[in-house]
């Protein structure tokens, strides 16, 4: 049993840190099933203040694009379309690659997305 010290001086097992990082990570699993969501990407649309071409520019996508699910959202003052759930930056940009033909505005953001389903 190897045996080290925190910041604090105190002596602790690599044994015991590592039990604990199991801890961890299954309390992070277990928050994220309970939101439904996980840290990833969307690839951004809109940005302003007007619904009416927010849900104009949702509708154009929608049109186009019949594999992505576009996301309204509004933020005090401005609503946003957001399209895609992406657990990698890869997989996005080139997602972001093909939209861009279409939105030439479009750019990717960091957002939570919703948990893929297997």
């Amino acid at each position: 049993m190897l045996i080290n010290t925190d910041a604090n001086g105190q002596y602790y097992s690599i044994s015991k840190q590592d039990s604990l990082v199991k801890v961890l990570i299954k309390r992070h699993i277990a928050l994220c099933q309970a939101k439904k969501t996980i840290p990833g990407y969307r690839i951004q649309l809109y940005f302003g203040p007007d619904r009416n071409e927010a849900m104009k520019v949702k509708e154009d996508f929608e049109k186009t694009n019949k594999e992505l699910t576009a996301h309204l959202s509004y933020q005090q003052p401005n609503f946003k379309i957001r399209v895609g759930d992406y657990t990698s930056r890869l997989e996005a940009l080139r997602s972001l690659k093909d939209i861009h033909y279409i939105f030439s505005s479009a750019f990717l953001v960091k957002d939570d997305v919703n948990l893929p389903v297997y």
